[in-house]
């Protein structure tokens, strides 16, 4: 029921495979992520934060995956890899402005979605060689 109001395929086949939490601790510990994210999902829309309309996630992580094994990518690939990038990056501003001005239960959810961001790191450099080596209007 609710993946019908996942706005991508890939979302929808996301929610499919969710399964609802079987422990009181396990659903308390995904309620305070989802207040912590649609919070978040709020400070961005009063800030102009975070746009993801850009990011192609499902095709970053495949571009991604064949670069793992050794494979070439395309100028488009590239792309995509550095536009999921900069919104990751973006978004873990975000969540760090955020974090920092939260008080109270805010707080506390907020840090909790920041140990999950924790691992996201900017890659600055490949994003400036990508936009530097590839004319986007010429693809």
């Amino acid at each position: 029921v609710v993946s019908r109001f996942a706005s991508t395929h890939h979302g929808r086949n996301i929610i499919m495979q969710l399964q609802a939490p079987c422990d009181f601790r396990t659903a308390q510990m995904l309620a305070t992520e989802t207040r912590a994210a649609m919070l978040l999902e709020s400070m961005a829309a009063e800030s102009g934060g975070v746009t993801f309309a850009p990011a192609d996630t499902l095709a970053s992580q495949k571009a991604i995956a064949l670069a793992q094994k050794g494979g070439l990518l395309t100028p488009e690939a590239c792309v995509r890899v550095r536009d999921a990038s900069e919104v990751a990056t973006r978004l873990k501003r975000l969540l760090d402005e955020t974090t920092r001005a939260a008080r109270g239960d805010d707080a506390s959810s907020l840090a909790a979605l920041a140990v999950k961001v924790e691992l996201v790191e900017p890659l600055d450099n490949l994003c400036a060689e990508i936009s530097r080596t590839i004319d986007e209007e010429a693809m």
